[in-house]
């Protein structure tokens, strides 16, 4: 492009030329007959990289997390029931009344050591842990925990006694008879319980006492 100059001392034939940056020939003619294309792709069509990440799903781990909480729970509390069931059954009159070994380990107050307990093979299998074992008997009404947490006795009512060594086969009343000397408190029942020992039943702990210590 020539340009022609008025008034300045510069050669008039000299000729200025404008350069074009060398990317803008790189640009394509755009012709009347050139068009946009009417479709653009979508996020959907494009292909991502894979970038070697893990996804992490807060909310699928906090459910998985909770899922495994109330299977520990289900679990602990068919321990303590199964444990339960199983130191309630050693306490009952059933059992005590054959179960020498027991009654062996009963101090003067009918009171047996814990540890007896968590010895036991049974009890074992379920659970070794002693404050476990503690805190389900604590929270059994059929029996009391004394105040050190080391000694445990059967909950029965006081007015009842234990005759031992009378056949099953012995009458009821023949055992009824056994009570109704003057001396003798009035009796509320007679029941069989186990290994030739019988449950008399009085009206109250004192009735009861008098009658043991007879």
């Amino acid at each position: 492009m020539q340009v022609t100059t008025k008034g300045t001392s510069l050669n008039p034939n000299a000729k200025v030329w404008q350069e074009i940056p060398a990317q803008q020939n790189d640009i394509p003619e755009v012709s009347e007959d050139s068009s946009c294309p009417d479709e653009y792709p979508t996020s959907e069509d494009v292909e991502h990289p894979d970038l070697g990440y893990l996804v992490f799903d807060a909310q699928g781990d906090s459910a998985i997390d909770t899922e495994l909480s109330k299977e520990e729970v289900v679990i602990e509390e068919s321990l303590r029931e199964s444990l339960k069931k199983r130191l309630e059954f050693c306490f009952s009159r059933e059992n005590l009344s054959k179960d020498l070994y027991l009654i062996s380990q009963m101090d003067s107050d009918q009171f047996i050591p814990i540890w007896t307990f968590a010895c036991m093979e049974d009890i074992k299998a379920l659970t070794t842990d002693m404050d476990l074992i503690l805190e389900v008997l604590r929270a059994s009404p059929l029996v009391q925990v004394d105040e050190a947490g080391e000694k445990v006795r059967p909950n029965h009512s006081r007015c009842i006694i234990i005759l031992r060594e009378v056949p099953e086969t012995t009458p009821v009343e023949e055992v009824e008879d056994l009570f109704k000397s003057e001396n003798c408190p009035k009796v509320l029942g007679v029941e069989f319980a186990h290994n030739s020992n019988w449950y008399i039943t009085f009206q109250s702990d004192m009735d009861a006492l008098q009658e043991k210590r007879r």
